[in-house]
């Protein structure tokens, strides 16, 4: 009871500092802009800002929308298929010598290189944005998941075999439980990542989305328009980061952080 007591009262002194936090700074942008007199296309001052989003808010409430989808849907499949692939390569020493140096060699190639690529090969509809999405999730959840099959103490393999534990049951109950604090931190990377991914697919090509917000307010000059979408998409990235770490915690509460 205590440990749950000192949780909520974590979580809520942690919202309450994030709330005065942002106060503090908005407070201090607009008495810098106003004290420098920094011209509105240079830097906006908060107020500009708040007046924008107020002004229009089902205009970045609909673009954060297609930008969360395929953020999702990017990152959900990117995550199955580097759990996969990761599992795969750890156990297949014929994947591990031949798949895996060649994912680090295209890990190299800037995604937003291959956006105009995604563009021509499926049209500038919501696939190529999720594509870009899903090859960033992809391989931090690759690496995430070798490297936490790979940490598996032998002890606790050997234990498994001397109880004659089946193949499938040590990995399912040995192996992959072990791992599963690494994969969780390729998760929470992977995430952020693909938002930035679906954003700069819309930097490339596309009607909507917040992507496409930031294109249209640069063109205009429009940077309070700009950085409201900024506003947006760091509400986004946030909310996205902590709904994967409150899953990590439901499923490996065993597992926190000596923070916690």
């Amino acid at each position: 009871m205590r440990r749950m007591k000192s949780r909520r009262s974590l979580t809520f002194g942690t919202i309450c500092s994030a709330v005065l936090l942002t106060i503090f700074v908005l407070v201090v942008w607009e008495a810098v802009v106003k004290l420098f007199r920094i011209p509105p296309f240079l830097l906006p001052p908060a107020s500009a800002v708040i007046r924008e989003i107020y002004g229009n808010p089902k205009y970045f409430i609909y673009n954060s929308w297609i930008t969360l989808i395929e953020t999702v849907l990017g990152f959900v499949a990117g995550s199955i298929l580097g759990i996969l692939g990761g599992i795969g390569i750890h156990y297949s020493p014929l994947l591990r010598r031949a798949l895996y140096p060649i994912l680090i060699a295209f890990n190299t190639i800037p995604k937003v290189a291959l956006a105009p690529l995604f563009l021509v090969w499926f049209g500038y509809g919501l696939i190529p944005k999720v594509m870009i999405a899903l090859l960033i999730a992809f391989f931090p959840l690759v690496v995430s998941t070798v490297d936490g099959l790979a940490s598996v103490p032998a002890e606790l393999i050997e234990l498994a075999e001397v109880l004659h534990a089946r193949e499938w049951d040590r990995f399912r109950k040995v192996s992959f439980i072990h791992s599963l604090p690494n994969i969780f931190t390729g998760l929470k990377v992977s995430m952020a990542m693909a938002v930035g991914g679906a954003v700069v697919a819309e930097f490339i090509g596309s009607p909507k989305g917040l992507g496409f917000l930031i294109v249209m307010a640069n063109t205009s000059v429009n940077l309070a328009s700009m950085f409201s979408a900024f506003v947006f998409l760091t509400v986004m990235a946030l909310g996205l980061f902590y709904l994967v770490e409150l899953l990590q915690k439901a499923v490996i509460p065993w597992a926190q952080t000596k923070t916690e």
